[in-house]
């Protein structure tokens, strides 16, 4: 793909950033992101790197625009521009690994308690996700129209003058002509054209990439007996997930079908893999998912996983860029965070140990509403008994109600993208982790995008600062039916 952009380099429009640029500030985000890591695990922090990356370079920049002004921090932003878009436009390949192992999920809860066990964590976790979704969104709006300020009414328009006939008489006899002459001159034309030049060449760019993909991963399975099945597990991740973008969205999965397709195909060709080499279906996941000390490096799943999370660092500048937005709606944004990590910790053990789900499940399927990271840190705080990996899944599974029935909901519920870009932002971030705002970008709903970062961090440190109470988590463990 690096290749291919770089051939086609020639014709793209000027304001087109470079593949050098790209790739340089894509490596600064990662390397940045990394060395945060490092220092915190070094301090023994369980805090996600990308979320105090993203405090970090948020705080920098306003130290920027309050000592140069905020133009020069402006600028400072637009050096990172095409990393961002880059890693924004690829979100989904990022998070695709994190969706493939769910099919060890769902025979984890099954061995534990059978069809009845499955059918009540999947309906719960889905029951307290559209819950969390929709007030979430429903909040932000009534918050929203509470701090705005009426617009005073505009005086009524006047109705244009009918012209008489023989005015009509001239007026059509000379538009063509007039038209002709308008639009040799007029400079909206030769931008239109270059627009369309600008699709064109993305269209073709695109097939070519599909067809460069497609052609990799038939050379990877057949190098699988020499080097292993991560190259041809890389390329079909990624050829699949090109070619479903190209599926209709009127199919049914909305947003959703690339990622739910791509994680299919990928889970089916490493099950498949592996039963040929001799293994289990849960230990073709675990070597899908297995990292190495050495960046992309590894397993086929670390290979994509290595860039999420400077993906999900790279949407605070995507705050930054908006914070007149945010701060404008901040009222807003702590609300419903709040609110939904509130709701989240407090009554999903409650409803999860009424409807008769034992206590490590109930407890696991309180850290519904956070980003992966956020979510095992809090599972290993409420104790051994809580499946890291079943909560890693629950975020999955989490992810994919989100791609498939996120937008239709608030679409229902009346918060439509042209008037509530900010309720959707909000009902996307405290419920849907990066997938959400991974689906605003694709939709090109860019306020909402900066919302729904915003939303998503706050959210992750409400989550934190709640589970690093004693009192909370000893009450979550009552109202689960665990002893304290």
């Amino acid at each position: 793909a690096v290749f291919t952009r770089r051939r086609d380099g020639g014709t793209l429009p000027d304001e087109m950033p470079s593949t050098a640029h790209t790739v340089a500030a894509v490596a600064f985000i990662w390397w940045f992101d990394k060395m945060v890591a490092h220092a915190l695990v070094r301090v023994g922090s369980t805090f996600p790197s990308s979320i105090v990356s993203m405090l970090i370079s948020l705080s920098a920049l306003t130290g920027v625009q309050l000592a140069a002004g905020a133009a020069v921090a402006d600028r400072c932003v637009s050096v990172l521009v095409p990393g961002t878009a880059f890693l924004g436009k690829h979100l989904l390949a990022f998070l695709t690994p994190v969706v493939v192992p769910i099919p060890t999920a769902i025979c984890d809860l099954w061995a534990e308690g059978g069809a009845l066990t499955l059918v009540r964590v999947l309906v719960l976790h889905f029951g307290g996700w559209a819950l969390t979704h929709a007030t979430s969104g429903v909040i932000g709006r009534a918050v929203v129209n509470a701090t705005t300020e009426p617009e005073s009414p505009s005086p009524p328009a006047t109705p244009p003058r009918t012209p008489d006939p023989e005015e009509q008489a001239v007026i059509e006899g000379s538009s063509e002509e007039e038209q002709s002459k308008t639009e040799m001159f007029t400079p909206g034309v030769r931008q239109q054209d270059r627009e369309q030049a600008s699709r064109e060449h993305a269209t073709a760019h695109q097939a070519a990439v599909r067809g460069l993909w497609t052609t990799a991963a038939c050379i990877g399975y057949g190098v699988v007996p020499l080097v292993g099945p991560a190259p041809a597990l890389v390329c079909t991740c990624q050829a699949t997930l090109l070619h479903a973008q190209r599926i209709p969205k009127r199919i049914g999965l909305g947003p959703a079908a690339p990622l739910v397709i791509s994680a299919a195909a990928t889970a089916a060709a490493c099950v498949s893999l592996g039963r040929l080499r001799g293994h289990t279906m849960a230990a073709a996941f675990s070597a899908y998912g297995t990292r190495s000390r050495l960046p992309f490096w590894g397993s086929a799943g670390a290979v994509h996983v290595e860039l999420l999370s400077a993906a999900t660092f790279a949407l605070g500048f995507r705050v930054f860029a908006l914070r007149k937005l945010v701060l404008d709606n901040i009222t807003a944004i702590i609300a419903t965070t709040v609110v939904g990590a509130s709701s989240s910790l407090l009554a999903t053990p409650l409803v999860a140990r009424l409807v008769g789900l034992s206590p490590a499940l109930s407890l696991m399927l309180s850290q519904r509403s956070v980003t992966t990271p956020f979510a095992l840190a809090g599972a290993a705080t409420l104790g051994p008994s809580v499946s890291a990996v079943l909560t890693a899944s629950v975020v999955s599974i989490g992810a994919l109600h989100c791609a498939v029935c996120g937008l239709r909901i608030l679409d229902w519920l009346g918060l439509v993208s042209t008037k509530h870009s900010v309720a959707r932002g909000l009902a996307m971030g405290c419920s849907s982790y990066g997938v959400g705002t991974g689906t605003l970008l694709q939709e090109g709903e860019a306020e909402a995008a900066g919302v729904s970062s915003a939303a998503l961090v706050l959210m992750g440190f409400v989550h934190a600062v709640l589970l690093s109470s004693t009192s909370v988590v000893t009450l979550m463990q009552r109202l689960a039916g665990a002893s304290s």
